[in-house]
């Protein structure tokens, strides 16, 4: 069999300007296997073995291969040739912004194997781990935060996965990233065409204007940072949401799950205010406990004793953890009518708990549909007094929960976590290059800081990178990509 893996060189070694080949389907048996090629020499690569169908009355000679048609490839250790589909991208409008092509065949191993060997042994090396990616990036098709992106839809293994890898695929981050770019970019245009014309007392920007933006692109690089960690992207811990209406038991459940006095406890409703996490470990599975202001009816809010607008503001956050949770234990209390729960987040895993369990009368049975969500049809019973079903519903919570662990921080943390270092980096020297603004403006250090800012938003980009971080990231692909 023909040897696929190249060897451990740099991928900064080859030169781009190479034909590279690889397979770019699943390995294994399939009805359909895709060998895919870029580089200036691909066209001539394709031609060598590749003759397309040819209409009734047309020759086919002397005219370029259209863009994609049927026909058959001629190998020679093949003694027949082998039916196949070309997709060619002549110019430079392909992913990699190079003349590339797929060949679509059988899924068999050791056809496409052949396959590879037939182009390699006349003109083109076998490509390297994300090196289509890695040429994507260096053509301009894709910064870096994309070209990492890519590696994470590929993976994927569930549509939240899926989603969040699409959403940094199309730019998400780097859109934002590149408006704070630019405004630092315009700033420092203007203090350098001052530094320019010092002699000549001429103020491109005055020491007001400098701190104003200055100011707002730090409040937005902020803003990023806030959203980057509000969406679980920095954190491989699974949030696990409690819910339910005021004194359902729901501090009491937490304590009891996180095995200690984590949480204020009464009979009085309404002692939560704010929501409180503490870090659990379940059966290895690492995740965020939080525990949530009791949901209140609309007309309850101004109801209760206590003034409106603290009530609300619970509710509005207890609403914000809960569409941010993964898992949601749904709480109701034994023997109560209490108000059922709307809203619950689509991607997160629902637990339906009755608590006080040891209030429960003899006889007594509980409808899986009295609770709003129907996701999940069964009930557990728990009673912290008692111990009664905790540690069911412990076991319960860590299934759940490493469904979420499973693969998020494999495939997103790494590469997010480079990004947002970078950009808190990029922040450090922002609020750095403020403290040269006033009493008087120190244009020469406050240049000097908002390069060394941009540096650090490039990094994230791909605008500033090493070979080593290249290197880093790409080599985490498989070969084909």
């Amino acid at each position: 069999m023909f040897l696929l893996e190249p060897d451990n060189d740099s991928l900064m070694d080859f030169s781009l300007d190479d034909t590279i080949v690889a397979i770019a389907s699943p390995p294994g048996g399939g009805v359909r296997g895709i060998v895919r090629l870029s580089g200036l020499g691909t066209v001539l690569s394709v031609e060598t073995f590749f003759t397309p169908e040819v209409p009734e009355g047309k020759t086919g000679k002397g005219s370029a291969l259209p863009r994609t048609t049927h026909g058959q490839l001629r190998l020679p250790q093949f003694s027949s040739p082998v039916p196949c589909t070309l997709y060619l991208w002549p110019t430079n409008r392909s992913f990699t912004r190079q003349p590339s092509a797929e060949l679509h065949t059988v899924g068999s191993s050791p056809l496409l194997d052949g396959i590879v060997r037939a182009l390699c042994e006349h003109g083109a090396r076998l490509a390297r781990p994300g090196e289509f990616t890695l040429r994507a990036f260096l053509s301009g098709r894709l910064d870096l935060a994309q070209s990492e992106a890519v590696l994470s839809v590929i993976e994927a293994e569930d549509e939240r996965e899926l989603g969040m890898a699409l959403r940094l695929a199309a730019g998400g981050l780097s859109g934002r990233i590149q408006s704070h770019h630019e405004a630092l970019l315009e700033l420092l245009a203007q203090l350098e065409a001052g530094l320019d014309f010092v002699d000549e007392d001429i103020e491109f920007i005055s020491a007001d204007e400098t701190a104003q933006m200055l100011e707002s692109t730090a409040a937005s690089v902020v803003e990023t940072l806030e959203e980057m960690s509000q969406r679980k992207v920095m954190d491989d811990r699974v949030r696990v949401v409690i819910v339910g209406a005021p004194n359902a038991g729901k501090s009491s459940l937490l304590n009891a799950i996180a095995g200690r006095e984590a949480a204020i406890v009464s009979n009085q409703a309404g002692t939560t205010r704010d929501y409180l996490e503490v870090e659990v470990t379940l059966a290895r599975v690492s995740l965020r406990l939080i525990d949530t202001a009791g949901v209140m009816p609309d007309d309850e809010i101004a109801t209760n004793g206590t003034a409106p607008t603290l009530n609300e503001a619970a509710q509005r956050q207890t609403a914000a953890a809960v569409s941010r949770a993964d898992v949601v234990l749904c709480c109701r209390e034994a023997n109560t009518n209490s108000a059922m729960l709307e809203g619950l987040p689509d991607q997160a895993t629902v637990i339906n708990v009755v608590t006080k369990s040891d209030q429960v009368k003899a006889g007594d049975k509980f409808d899986p549909n009295e609770f709003s969500d129907s996701r999940s049809t069964d009930v557990i019973l728990t009673s912290t007094k008692t111990g009664e079903g905790i540690q069911a519903l412990s076991a319960e919570i860590a299934v759940a929960a490493a469904g979420f662990a499973r693969s998020e921080s494999r495939m997103m943390t790494a590469s997010l976590r480079r990004c947002h270092d970078a950009l808190a980096r990029g922040l450090e020297t922002i609020k750095s290059a403020q403290s040269h603004v006033r009493p008087k403006l120190r244009e020469e250090l406050l240049a000097a800081d908002i390069r060394g800012a941009l540096e650090q938003l490039g990094q994230v980009t791909g605008a500033f990178y090493t070979d080593e971080l290249l290197d880093r990231i790409f080599s985490r692909f498989c070969i084909g990509k």
